[in-house]
């Protein structure tokens, strides 16, 4: 298997810190409120572990990861967005069914499978997901490279439009504007 392991105190005591022990299927508010560097590599291990580099050069090209767990997604989403990456949810991809999938014993057996979604990055956000976040597999990186240099013109421009439902208002608030 193409696989690392690593068993470090110092390691358990950071993730302790970022409240990744108490659920690990879960993004804590600890990551969304950590450095930037930390978030940087939260996703780097994220999309190392998971994501996926899929298409063509002639049907477009995008940058995935899949999960059962739509409010991981939800999070990475706004990580991403800290990092002025765009990316688009897909909700329920792949529908909840039965399938038939290894039993650990040399044969197969039907298993409950949750829906699966996914987030995508695509278009001209690869290039900043490329120079923001990437990846820590030199195969993946290299493959996002090889479909980002194909093309005289680039990935395809994103546009932006946003619409919300209703605006409510519920009373006044304090604001402050900080600049770092």
């Amino acid at each position: 298997r193409d696989e690392s392991r690593v068993s470090s105190k110092r390691l358990r005591h950071v993730a302790a810190e970022y409240g990744l022990l108490e659920n690990k299927q879960r993004i804590s508010f600890q990551v969304l409120a950590a450095s930037e560097d930390f978030q940087r590599g939260f996703l780097q291990a994220l999309f190392t572990a998971d994501g996926s580099v899929q298409g063509t050069a002639r049907k477009g090209v995008s940058v995935r990861l899949a999960q059962s767990d739509l409010p991981i997604l939800e999070r990475v989403q706004q990580m991403l967005l800290n990092f002025g990456i765009a990316s688009k949810l897909y909700k329920e991809r792949r529908k909840a069914a039965m399938k038939m999938l290894p039993d650990g014993k040399g044969g197969s057996r039907q298993y409950p499978c949750r829906a699966q979604h996914d987030l995508v990055v695509s278009k001209e956000n690869l290039v900043r997901f490329r120079s923001e976040i990437g990846f820590l597999d030199d195969r993946k990186s290299a493959r996002l490279e090889k479909h980002l240099a194909v093309g005289a013109r680039g990935p395809y421009a994103e546009h932006f439009t946003a619409a919300f439902s209703g605006l409510v208002p519920e009373g006044e608030e304090e604001v402050y504007d900080l600049m770092e």
